[in-house]
């Protein structure tokens, strides 16, 4: 089929693309120029393809930045609704069943189970269960420090297949929430707490916790990224929530109830399904997902180069799937009905497309810079050097406001000092993993296996 070869030639499409349009301009100058007078086309034909040029150009970085803007803008300046949670639990409170998926995680799973067993939340609410895939002693460990385990017939079958696995085995509910948690993660005393609060609160079918990253490393990696992350949950995701009501679900510290669950789960079919999933609740559901700002849980970040390359390379793989498979639908039918937020998500998932196209009209533009003479083909290369000169400004400048503003999650010292060099550490990260990890995402988007586990190492870990 057309559409499982499409993906193998994405970047030779683009690069294609580039160079016709690139080498069309140049035939066109050359042929214009032999007829006419290049004064006729200083009137207004040159203008017209100045436009064309600098429209072309500054699209993907459109795409990329104004919702980046919009939602950060919605989360610092939009008046924010705080739910009290009392210390007194009343009424019904919603029953929780902890899904924690593990492969090879006996360094970790203690971090997960132990603080998921210490919630401030009726014992008899929640469930926690260990869904084991792998090899090694996570199982006893986490069976030993007081959490039930469920092992998958198969090892090593991925997340996904092992959450699947368990919905299986267990007795359906429709009255209770399936909350998913990583083995290496630490989860803040109220978490449950706080998801009861904003369930019950909003009627929300759909909740994702405040995903906090967890520093594992004193290195430059581990600085920049926690600091990228911080500034995406406040500024990104939680202005998505507010504005749209559809945070993205972030992978770990969802909660979904179970029978909207149950329906979709089996309907996923790439290696994200946790932004596959916002479109599947968008589509079936018409819901977004709502952001618990005070329900905290700290997920462990790489501290490794490699393996934040090939951990981003899954991500990409999946990400383009649901371009794929969803974009169209999602953005045509956004707009016949005039739903913003179903838009909005079959334009993030064009994202991959348009980060790639970025990168590599980039390149061609700095190897081809001085090739074409035509002021309207060079003031085109102009424009797009200069964006993207900016789009790294911009971005170095919202890892700083977010992360500054984020004075609460902070495990490093709150300094103007360490605000500006893990600001810098994220935008060197960003421009040394992603550019590899979009590209190589191109080679690698017939794999269907787990292609890459991300190792863990936050052992016994405990919150300051």
């Amino acid at each position: 089929m057309v559409l499982h070869r499409l993906p193998l030639f994405i970047l030779f499409f683009i690069l294609a693309v580039f160079v016709l349009a690139e080498s069309s301009l140049a035939l066109s100058v050359q042929s214009i120029t032999g007829v006419f007078d290049m004064s006729i086309l200083s009137l207004w034909t040159e203008s017209l393809l100045q436009a064309f040029i600098i429209g072309i150009t500054i699209s993907p970085y459109l795409l990329i930045l104004l919702p980046i803007l919009v939602f950060a803008l919605a989360s610092v300046k939009k008046e924010r609704v705080t739910l009290h949670v009392s210390q007194e639990l009343d009424g019904d409170v919603t029953h929780f069943m902890v899904f924690v998926p593990a492969f090879n995680e006996q360094e970790v799973i203690l971090n997960s189970v132990r603080s998921l067993l210490a919630q401030n939340y009726p014992a008899d609410k929640f469930k926690l269960l260990v869904v084991f895939n792998g090899t090694d002693h996570t199982g006893d460990i986490a069976k030993e420090a007081g959490a039930t385990v469920l092992v998958t017939p198969q090892s090593g079958i991925g997340k996904r297949p092992a959450i699947s696995y368990a919905l299986e085995q267990l007795k359906p509910d429709p009255n209770r929430y399936i909350l998913v948690i990583d083995a290496d993660n630490y989860v803040d005393p109220d978490f449950l707490l706080q998801m009861d609060q904003g369930i019950r609160a909003n009627k929300a079918i759909a909740v994702q916790g405040n995903h906090q990253p967890l520093i594992v490393g004193k290195n430059w990696i581990s600085h920049g990224l926690s600091a990228a992350y911080r500034a995406s949950s406040l500024l990104y995701n939680e202005g998505r929530s507010l504005l749209l009501g559809s945070a993205l679900i972030c992978g770990t510290g969802f909660a979904i109830r179970e029978d909207v669950l149950r329906h979709l789960w089996p309907k996923i079919k790439t290696l994200t399904e946790d932004i596959e999933m916002n479109g599947l609740l968008q589509w079936h559901y018409g819901c977004g997902v709502l952001w618990i700002k005070k329900s905290f849980f700290y997920d462990e970040k790489p501290d490794n180069l490699n393996i934040a390359i090939k951990q981003r390379t899954r991500w990409m793989v999946g990400h383009f799937w649901c371009g794929l498979l969803y974009s169209p639908r999602l953005i045509i039918n956004g707009i016949k009905t005039r739903n913003l937020r179903m838009l909005e998500i079959g334009l993030y998932y064009l994202f991959p497309f348009v980060l790639l196209s970025s990168v590599i009209t980039l390149c061609l533009t700095l190897t081809t810079f001085f090739v074409h003479s035509a002021s309207f083909i060079h003031i085109g290369k102009q424009v797009q050097l200069t964006l993207s000169l900016g789009l790294i400004l911009i971005y170095m400048l919202y890892v700083l406001i977010g992360d500054s503003l984020s004075t609460g999650y902070r495990q490093t010292p709150r300094t103007f000092k360490r605000y500006f060099l893990d600001s810098f550490y994220g935008l060197i990260f960003a421009l040394a993993v992603w550019p590899i990890a979009i590209v190589r995402a191109c080679f690698m988007m017939q794999r269907s296996d787990w292609i890459f586990h991300t190792p863990h190492k936050s052992k016994n870990y405990e919150q300051s």
